[in-house]
This record gives structure tokens, C-alpha cells and sequence, in this order.
């Protein structure tokens, strides 16, 4: 599947090639309802703006960058693990803004320079931790679970606006009960359930 160099706006997209799909060079989505059912290694995104829409992730999308692509007032649903939103670089390359995540379910995501204020992220038992040198301090100053302290002194010292965590994941991987996970989550300057 190829789509570019046009705008479409209020159809349904289905991604579903299981060896490519590439979205843009020059493609706008307005209002669309995009339904992925492709695997990060088959889908490419080099230049897509997708806004007012919803993007509904059918497989969970493991380790992708949505790199060349833009996203405004789109809500999320689906599993995304160890993907990045934004751009470490330059906002005209990768941007994110106003979209809503409550109703999707983020393990290791990395939102890199936007605004978190206008992203909505999904509830308890996910959570968010915006990376800063207290963050980075108290992780290394603590004793924590072996498995649990290595992934927070990732998340901590991320260059990125926030890391999204899955304590439900981190809890069963660390043997802890979800109520132990978000007494110990809570302590980390900048972190919010």
C-alpha cells in the first residue's frame, strides 16, 4: 500500500499490506479514521500530517519512531511499546500536539519536544515521568528492584518531554503488587498516575 501527494479527509485508511506501507511523501488526513494493522517493519512514514482523526493501532507497534510524520487532535487507541512521538531535532521533521491517548495503552513511549500539557495520556496503571536531573538523582540515590532500577534510570534519563511506563508490565516483571509499584512510582520528582 502507497498513499501520497494528496489530502483526504473524512474516509477510512486501513493499513494492512503485511510487507509495505508507506504513507506520504505530501499526505494530509483530515477527520479519518486510520486503522493499522501492520507490524513497525512494514510500515513507512515519510511525510504525513494527520489531524482531527483517530488512529486505531490493531497489533501492538513495537519500537517505532513516527518519524515524518505530524499529529494534531488525534486520538490513539491500540498498544504501542517502545515508540517515539516527535522529533529530537526539528518539530518540521516530527511534531505532536493536542492528541489523546486515554484510551490506549503505552509501555516505554517517548514524547520528544512537545507540549505535555496538551497531550491526554491514558489512567493508572500507566504513567508518566518527565525526565529531569532530580528525576535522574533520586532513581540513582534509591534502592530499587534490579529489573525496576535499570528501567527507571532509562526513563529518567531520557532526552525526551516525558516517558510513558506501564506499572501493571514493571510491577509482575519486578514481582510486586500494583500498589507497591505506585508508592515507589510516586516518589520520582516529575512523576504523575
Amino acid at each position: 500500500m502507497k498513499i501520497q501527494n494528496q489530502s483526504i479527509s473524512s474516509k477510512d485508511i486501513i493499513i494492512n499490506d503485511e510487507d509495505h506501507n508507506v504513507l506520504g511523501p505530501e499526505l494530509f488526513l483530515d477527520k479519518c479514521h486510520v486503522k493499522n494493522l501492520s507490524a513497525s517493519e512494514s510500515l513507512v512514514l515519510i511525510g504525513v500530517t494527520i489531524t482531527n482523526s483517530y488512529f486505531e493501532q490493531i497489533v501492538p507497534l513495537v519500537n517505532f519512531h513516527f518519524e515524518g510524520a505530524h499529529f494534531k487532535n488525534t486520538k490513539f487507541s491500540g498498544v504501542f511499546s517502545g515508540c517515539d512521538f516527535g522529533d529530537w531535532d526539528s518539530p518540521e521533521r516530527s511534531s505532536i500536539s493536542e492528541c489523546d491517548f486515554s484510551n490506549a495503552e503505552l509501555d516505554g513511549v517517548r514524547f520528544i519536544n512537545c507540549d505535555m500539557q496538551n497531550i491526554k495520556l491514558p489512567s493508572w496503571p500507566f504513567f508518566a515521568i518527565t525526565p529531569s536531573p532530580e528525576a535522574i538523582a533520586f532513581v540513582k540515590e534509591n534502592d530499587w528492584p534490579v529489573r525496576l532500577g535499570s528501567t527507571l534510570k532509562i526513563y529518567t534519563g531520557a532526552e525526551c518531554s516525558a516517558v510513558i511506563g506501564n506499572a501493571k508490565r514493571l510491577a509482575q516483571k519486578n514481582k510486586l503488587t500494583l500498589s507497591q509499584m505506585k508508592e515507589l512510582i510516586t516518589k520520582i520528582p516529575g512523576t504523575t498516575v
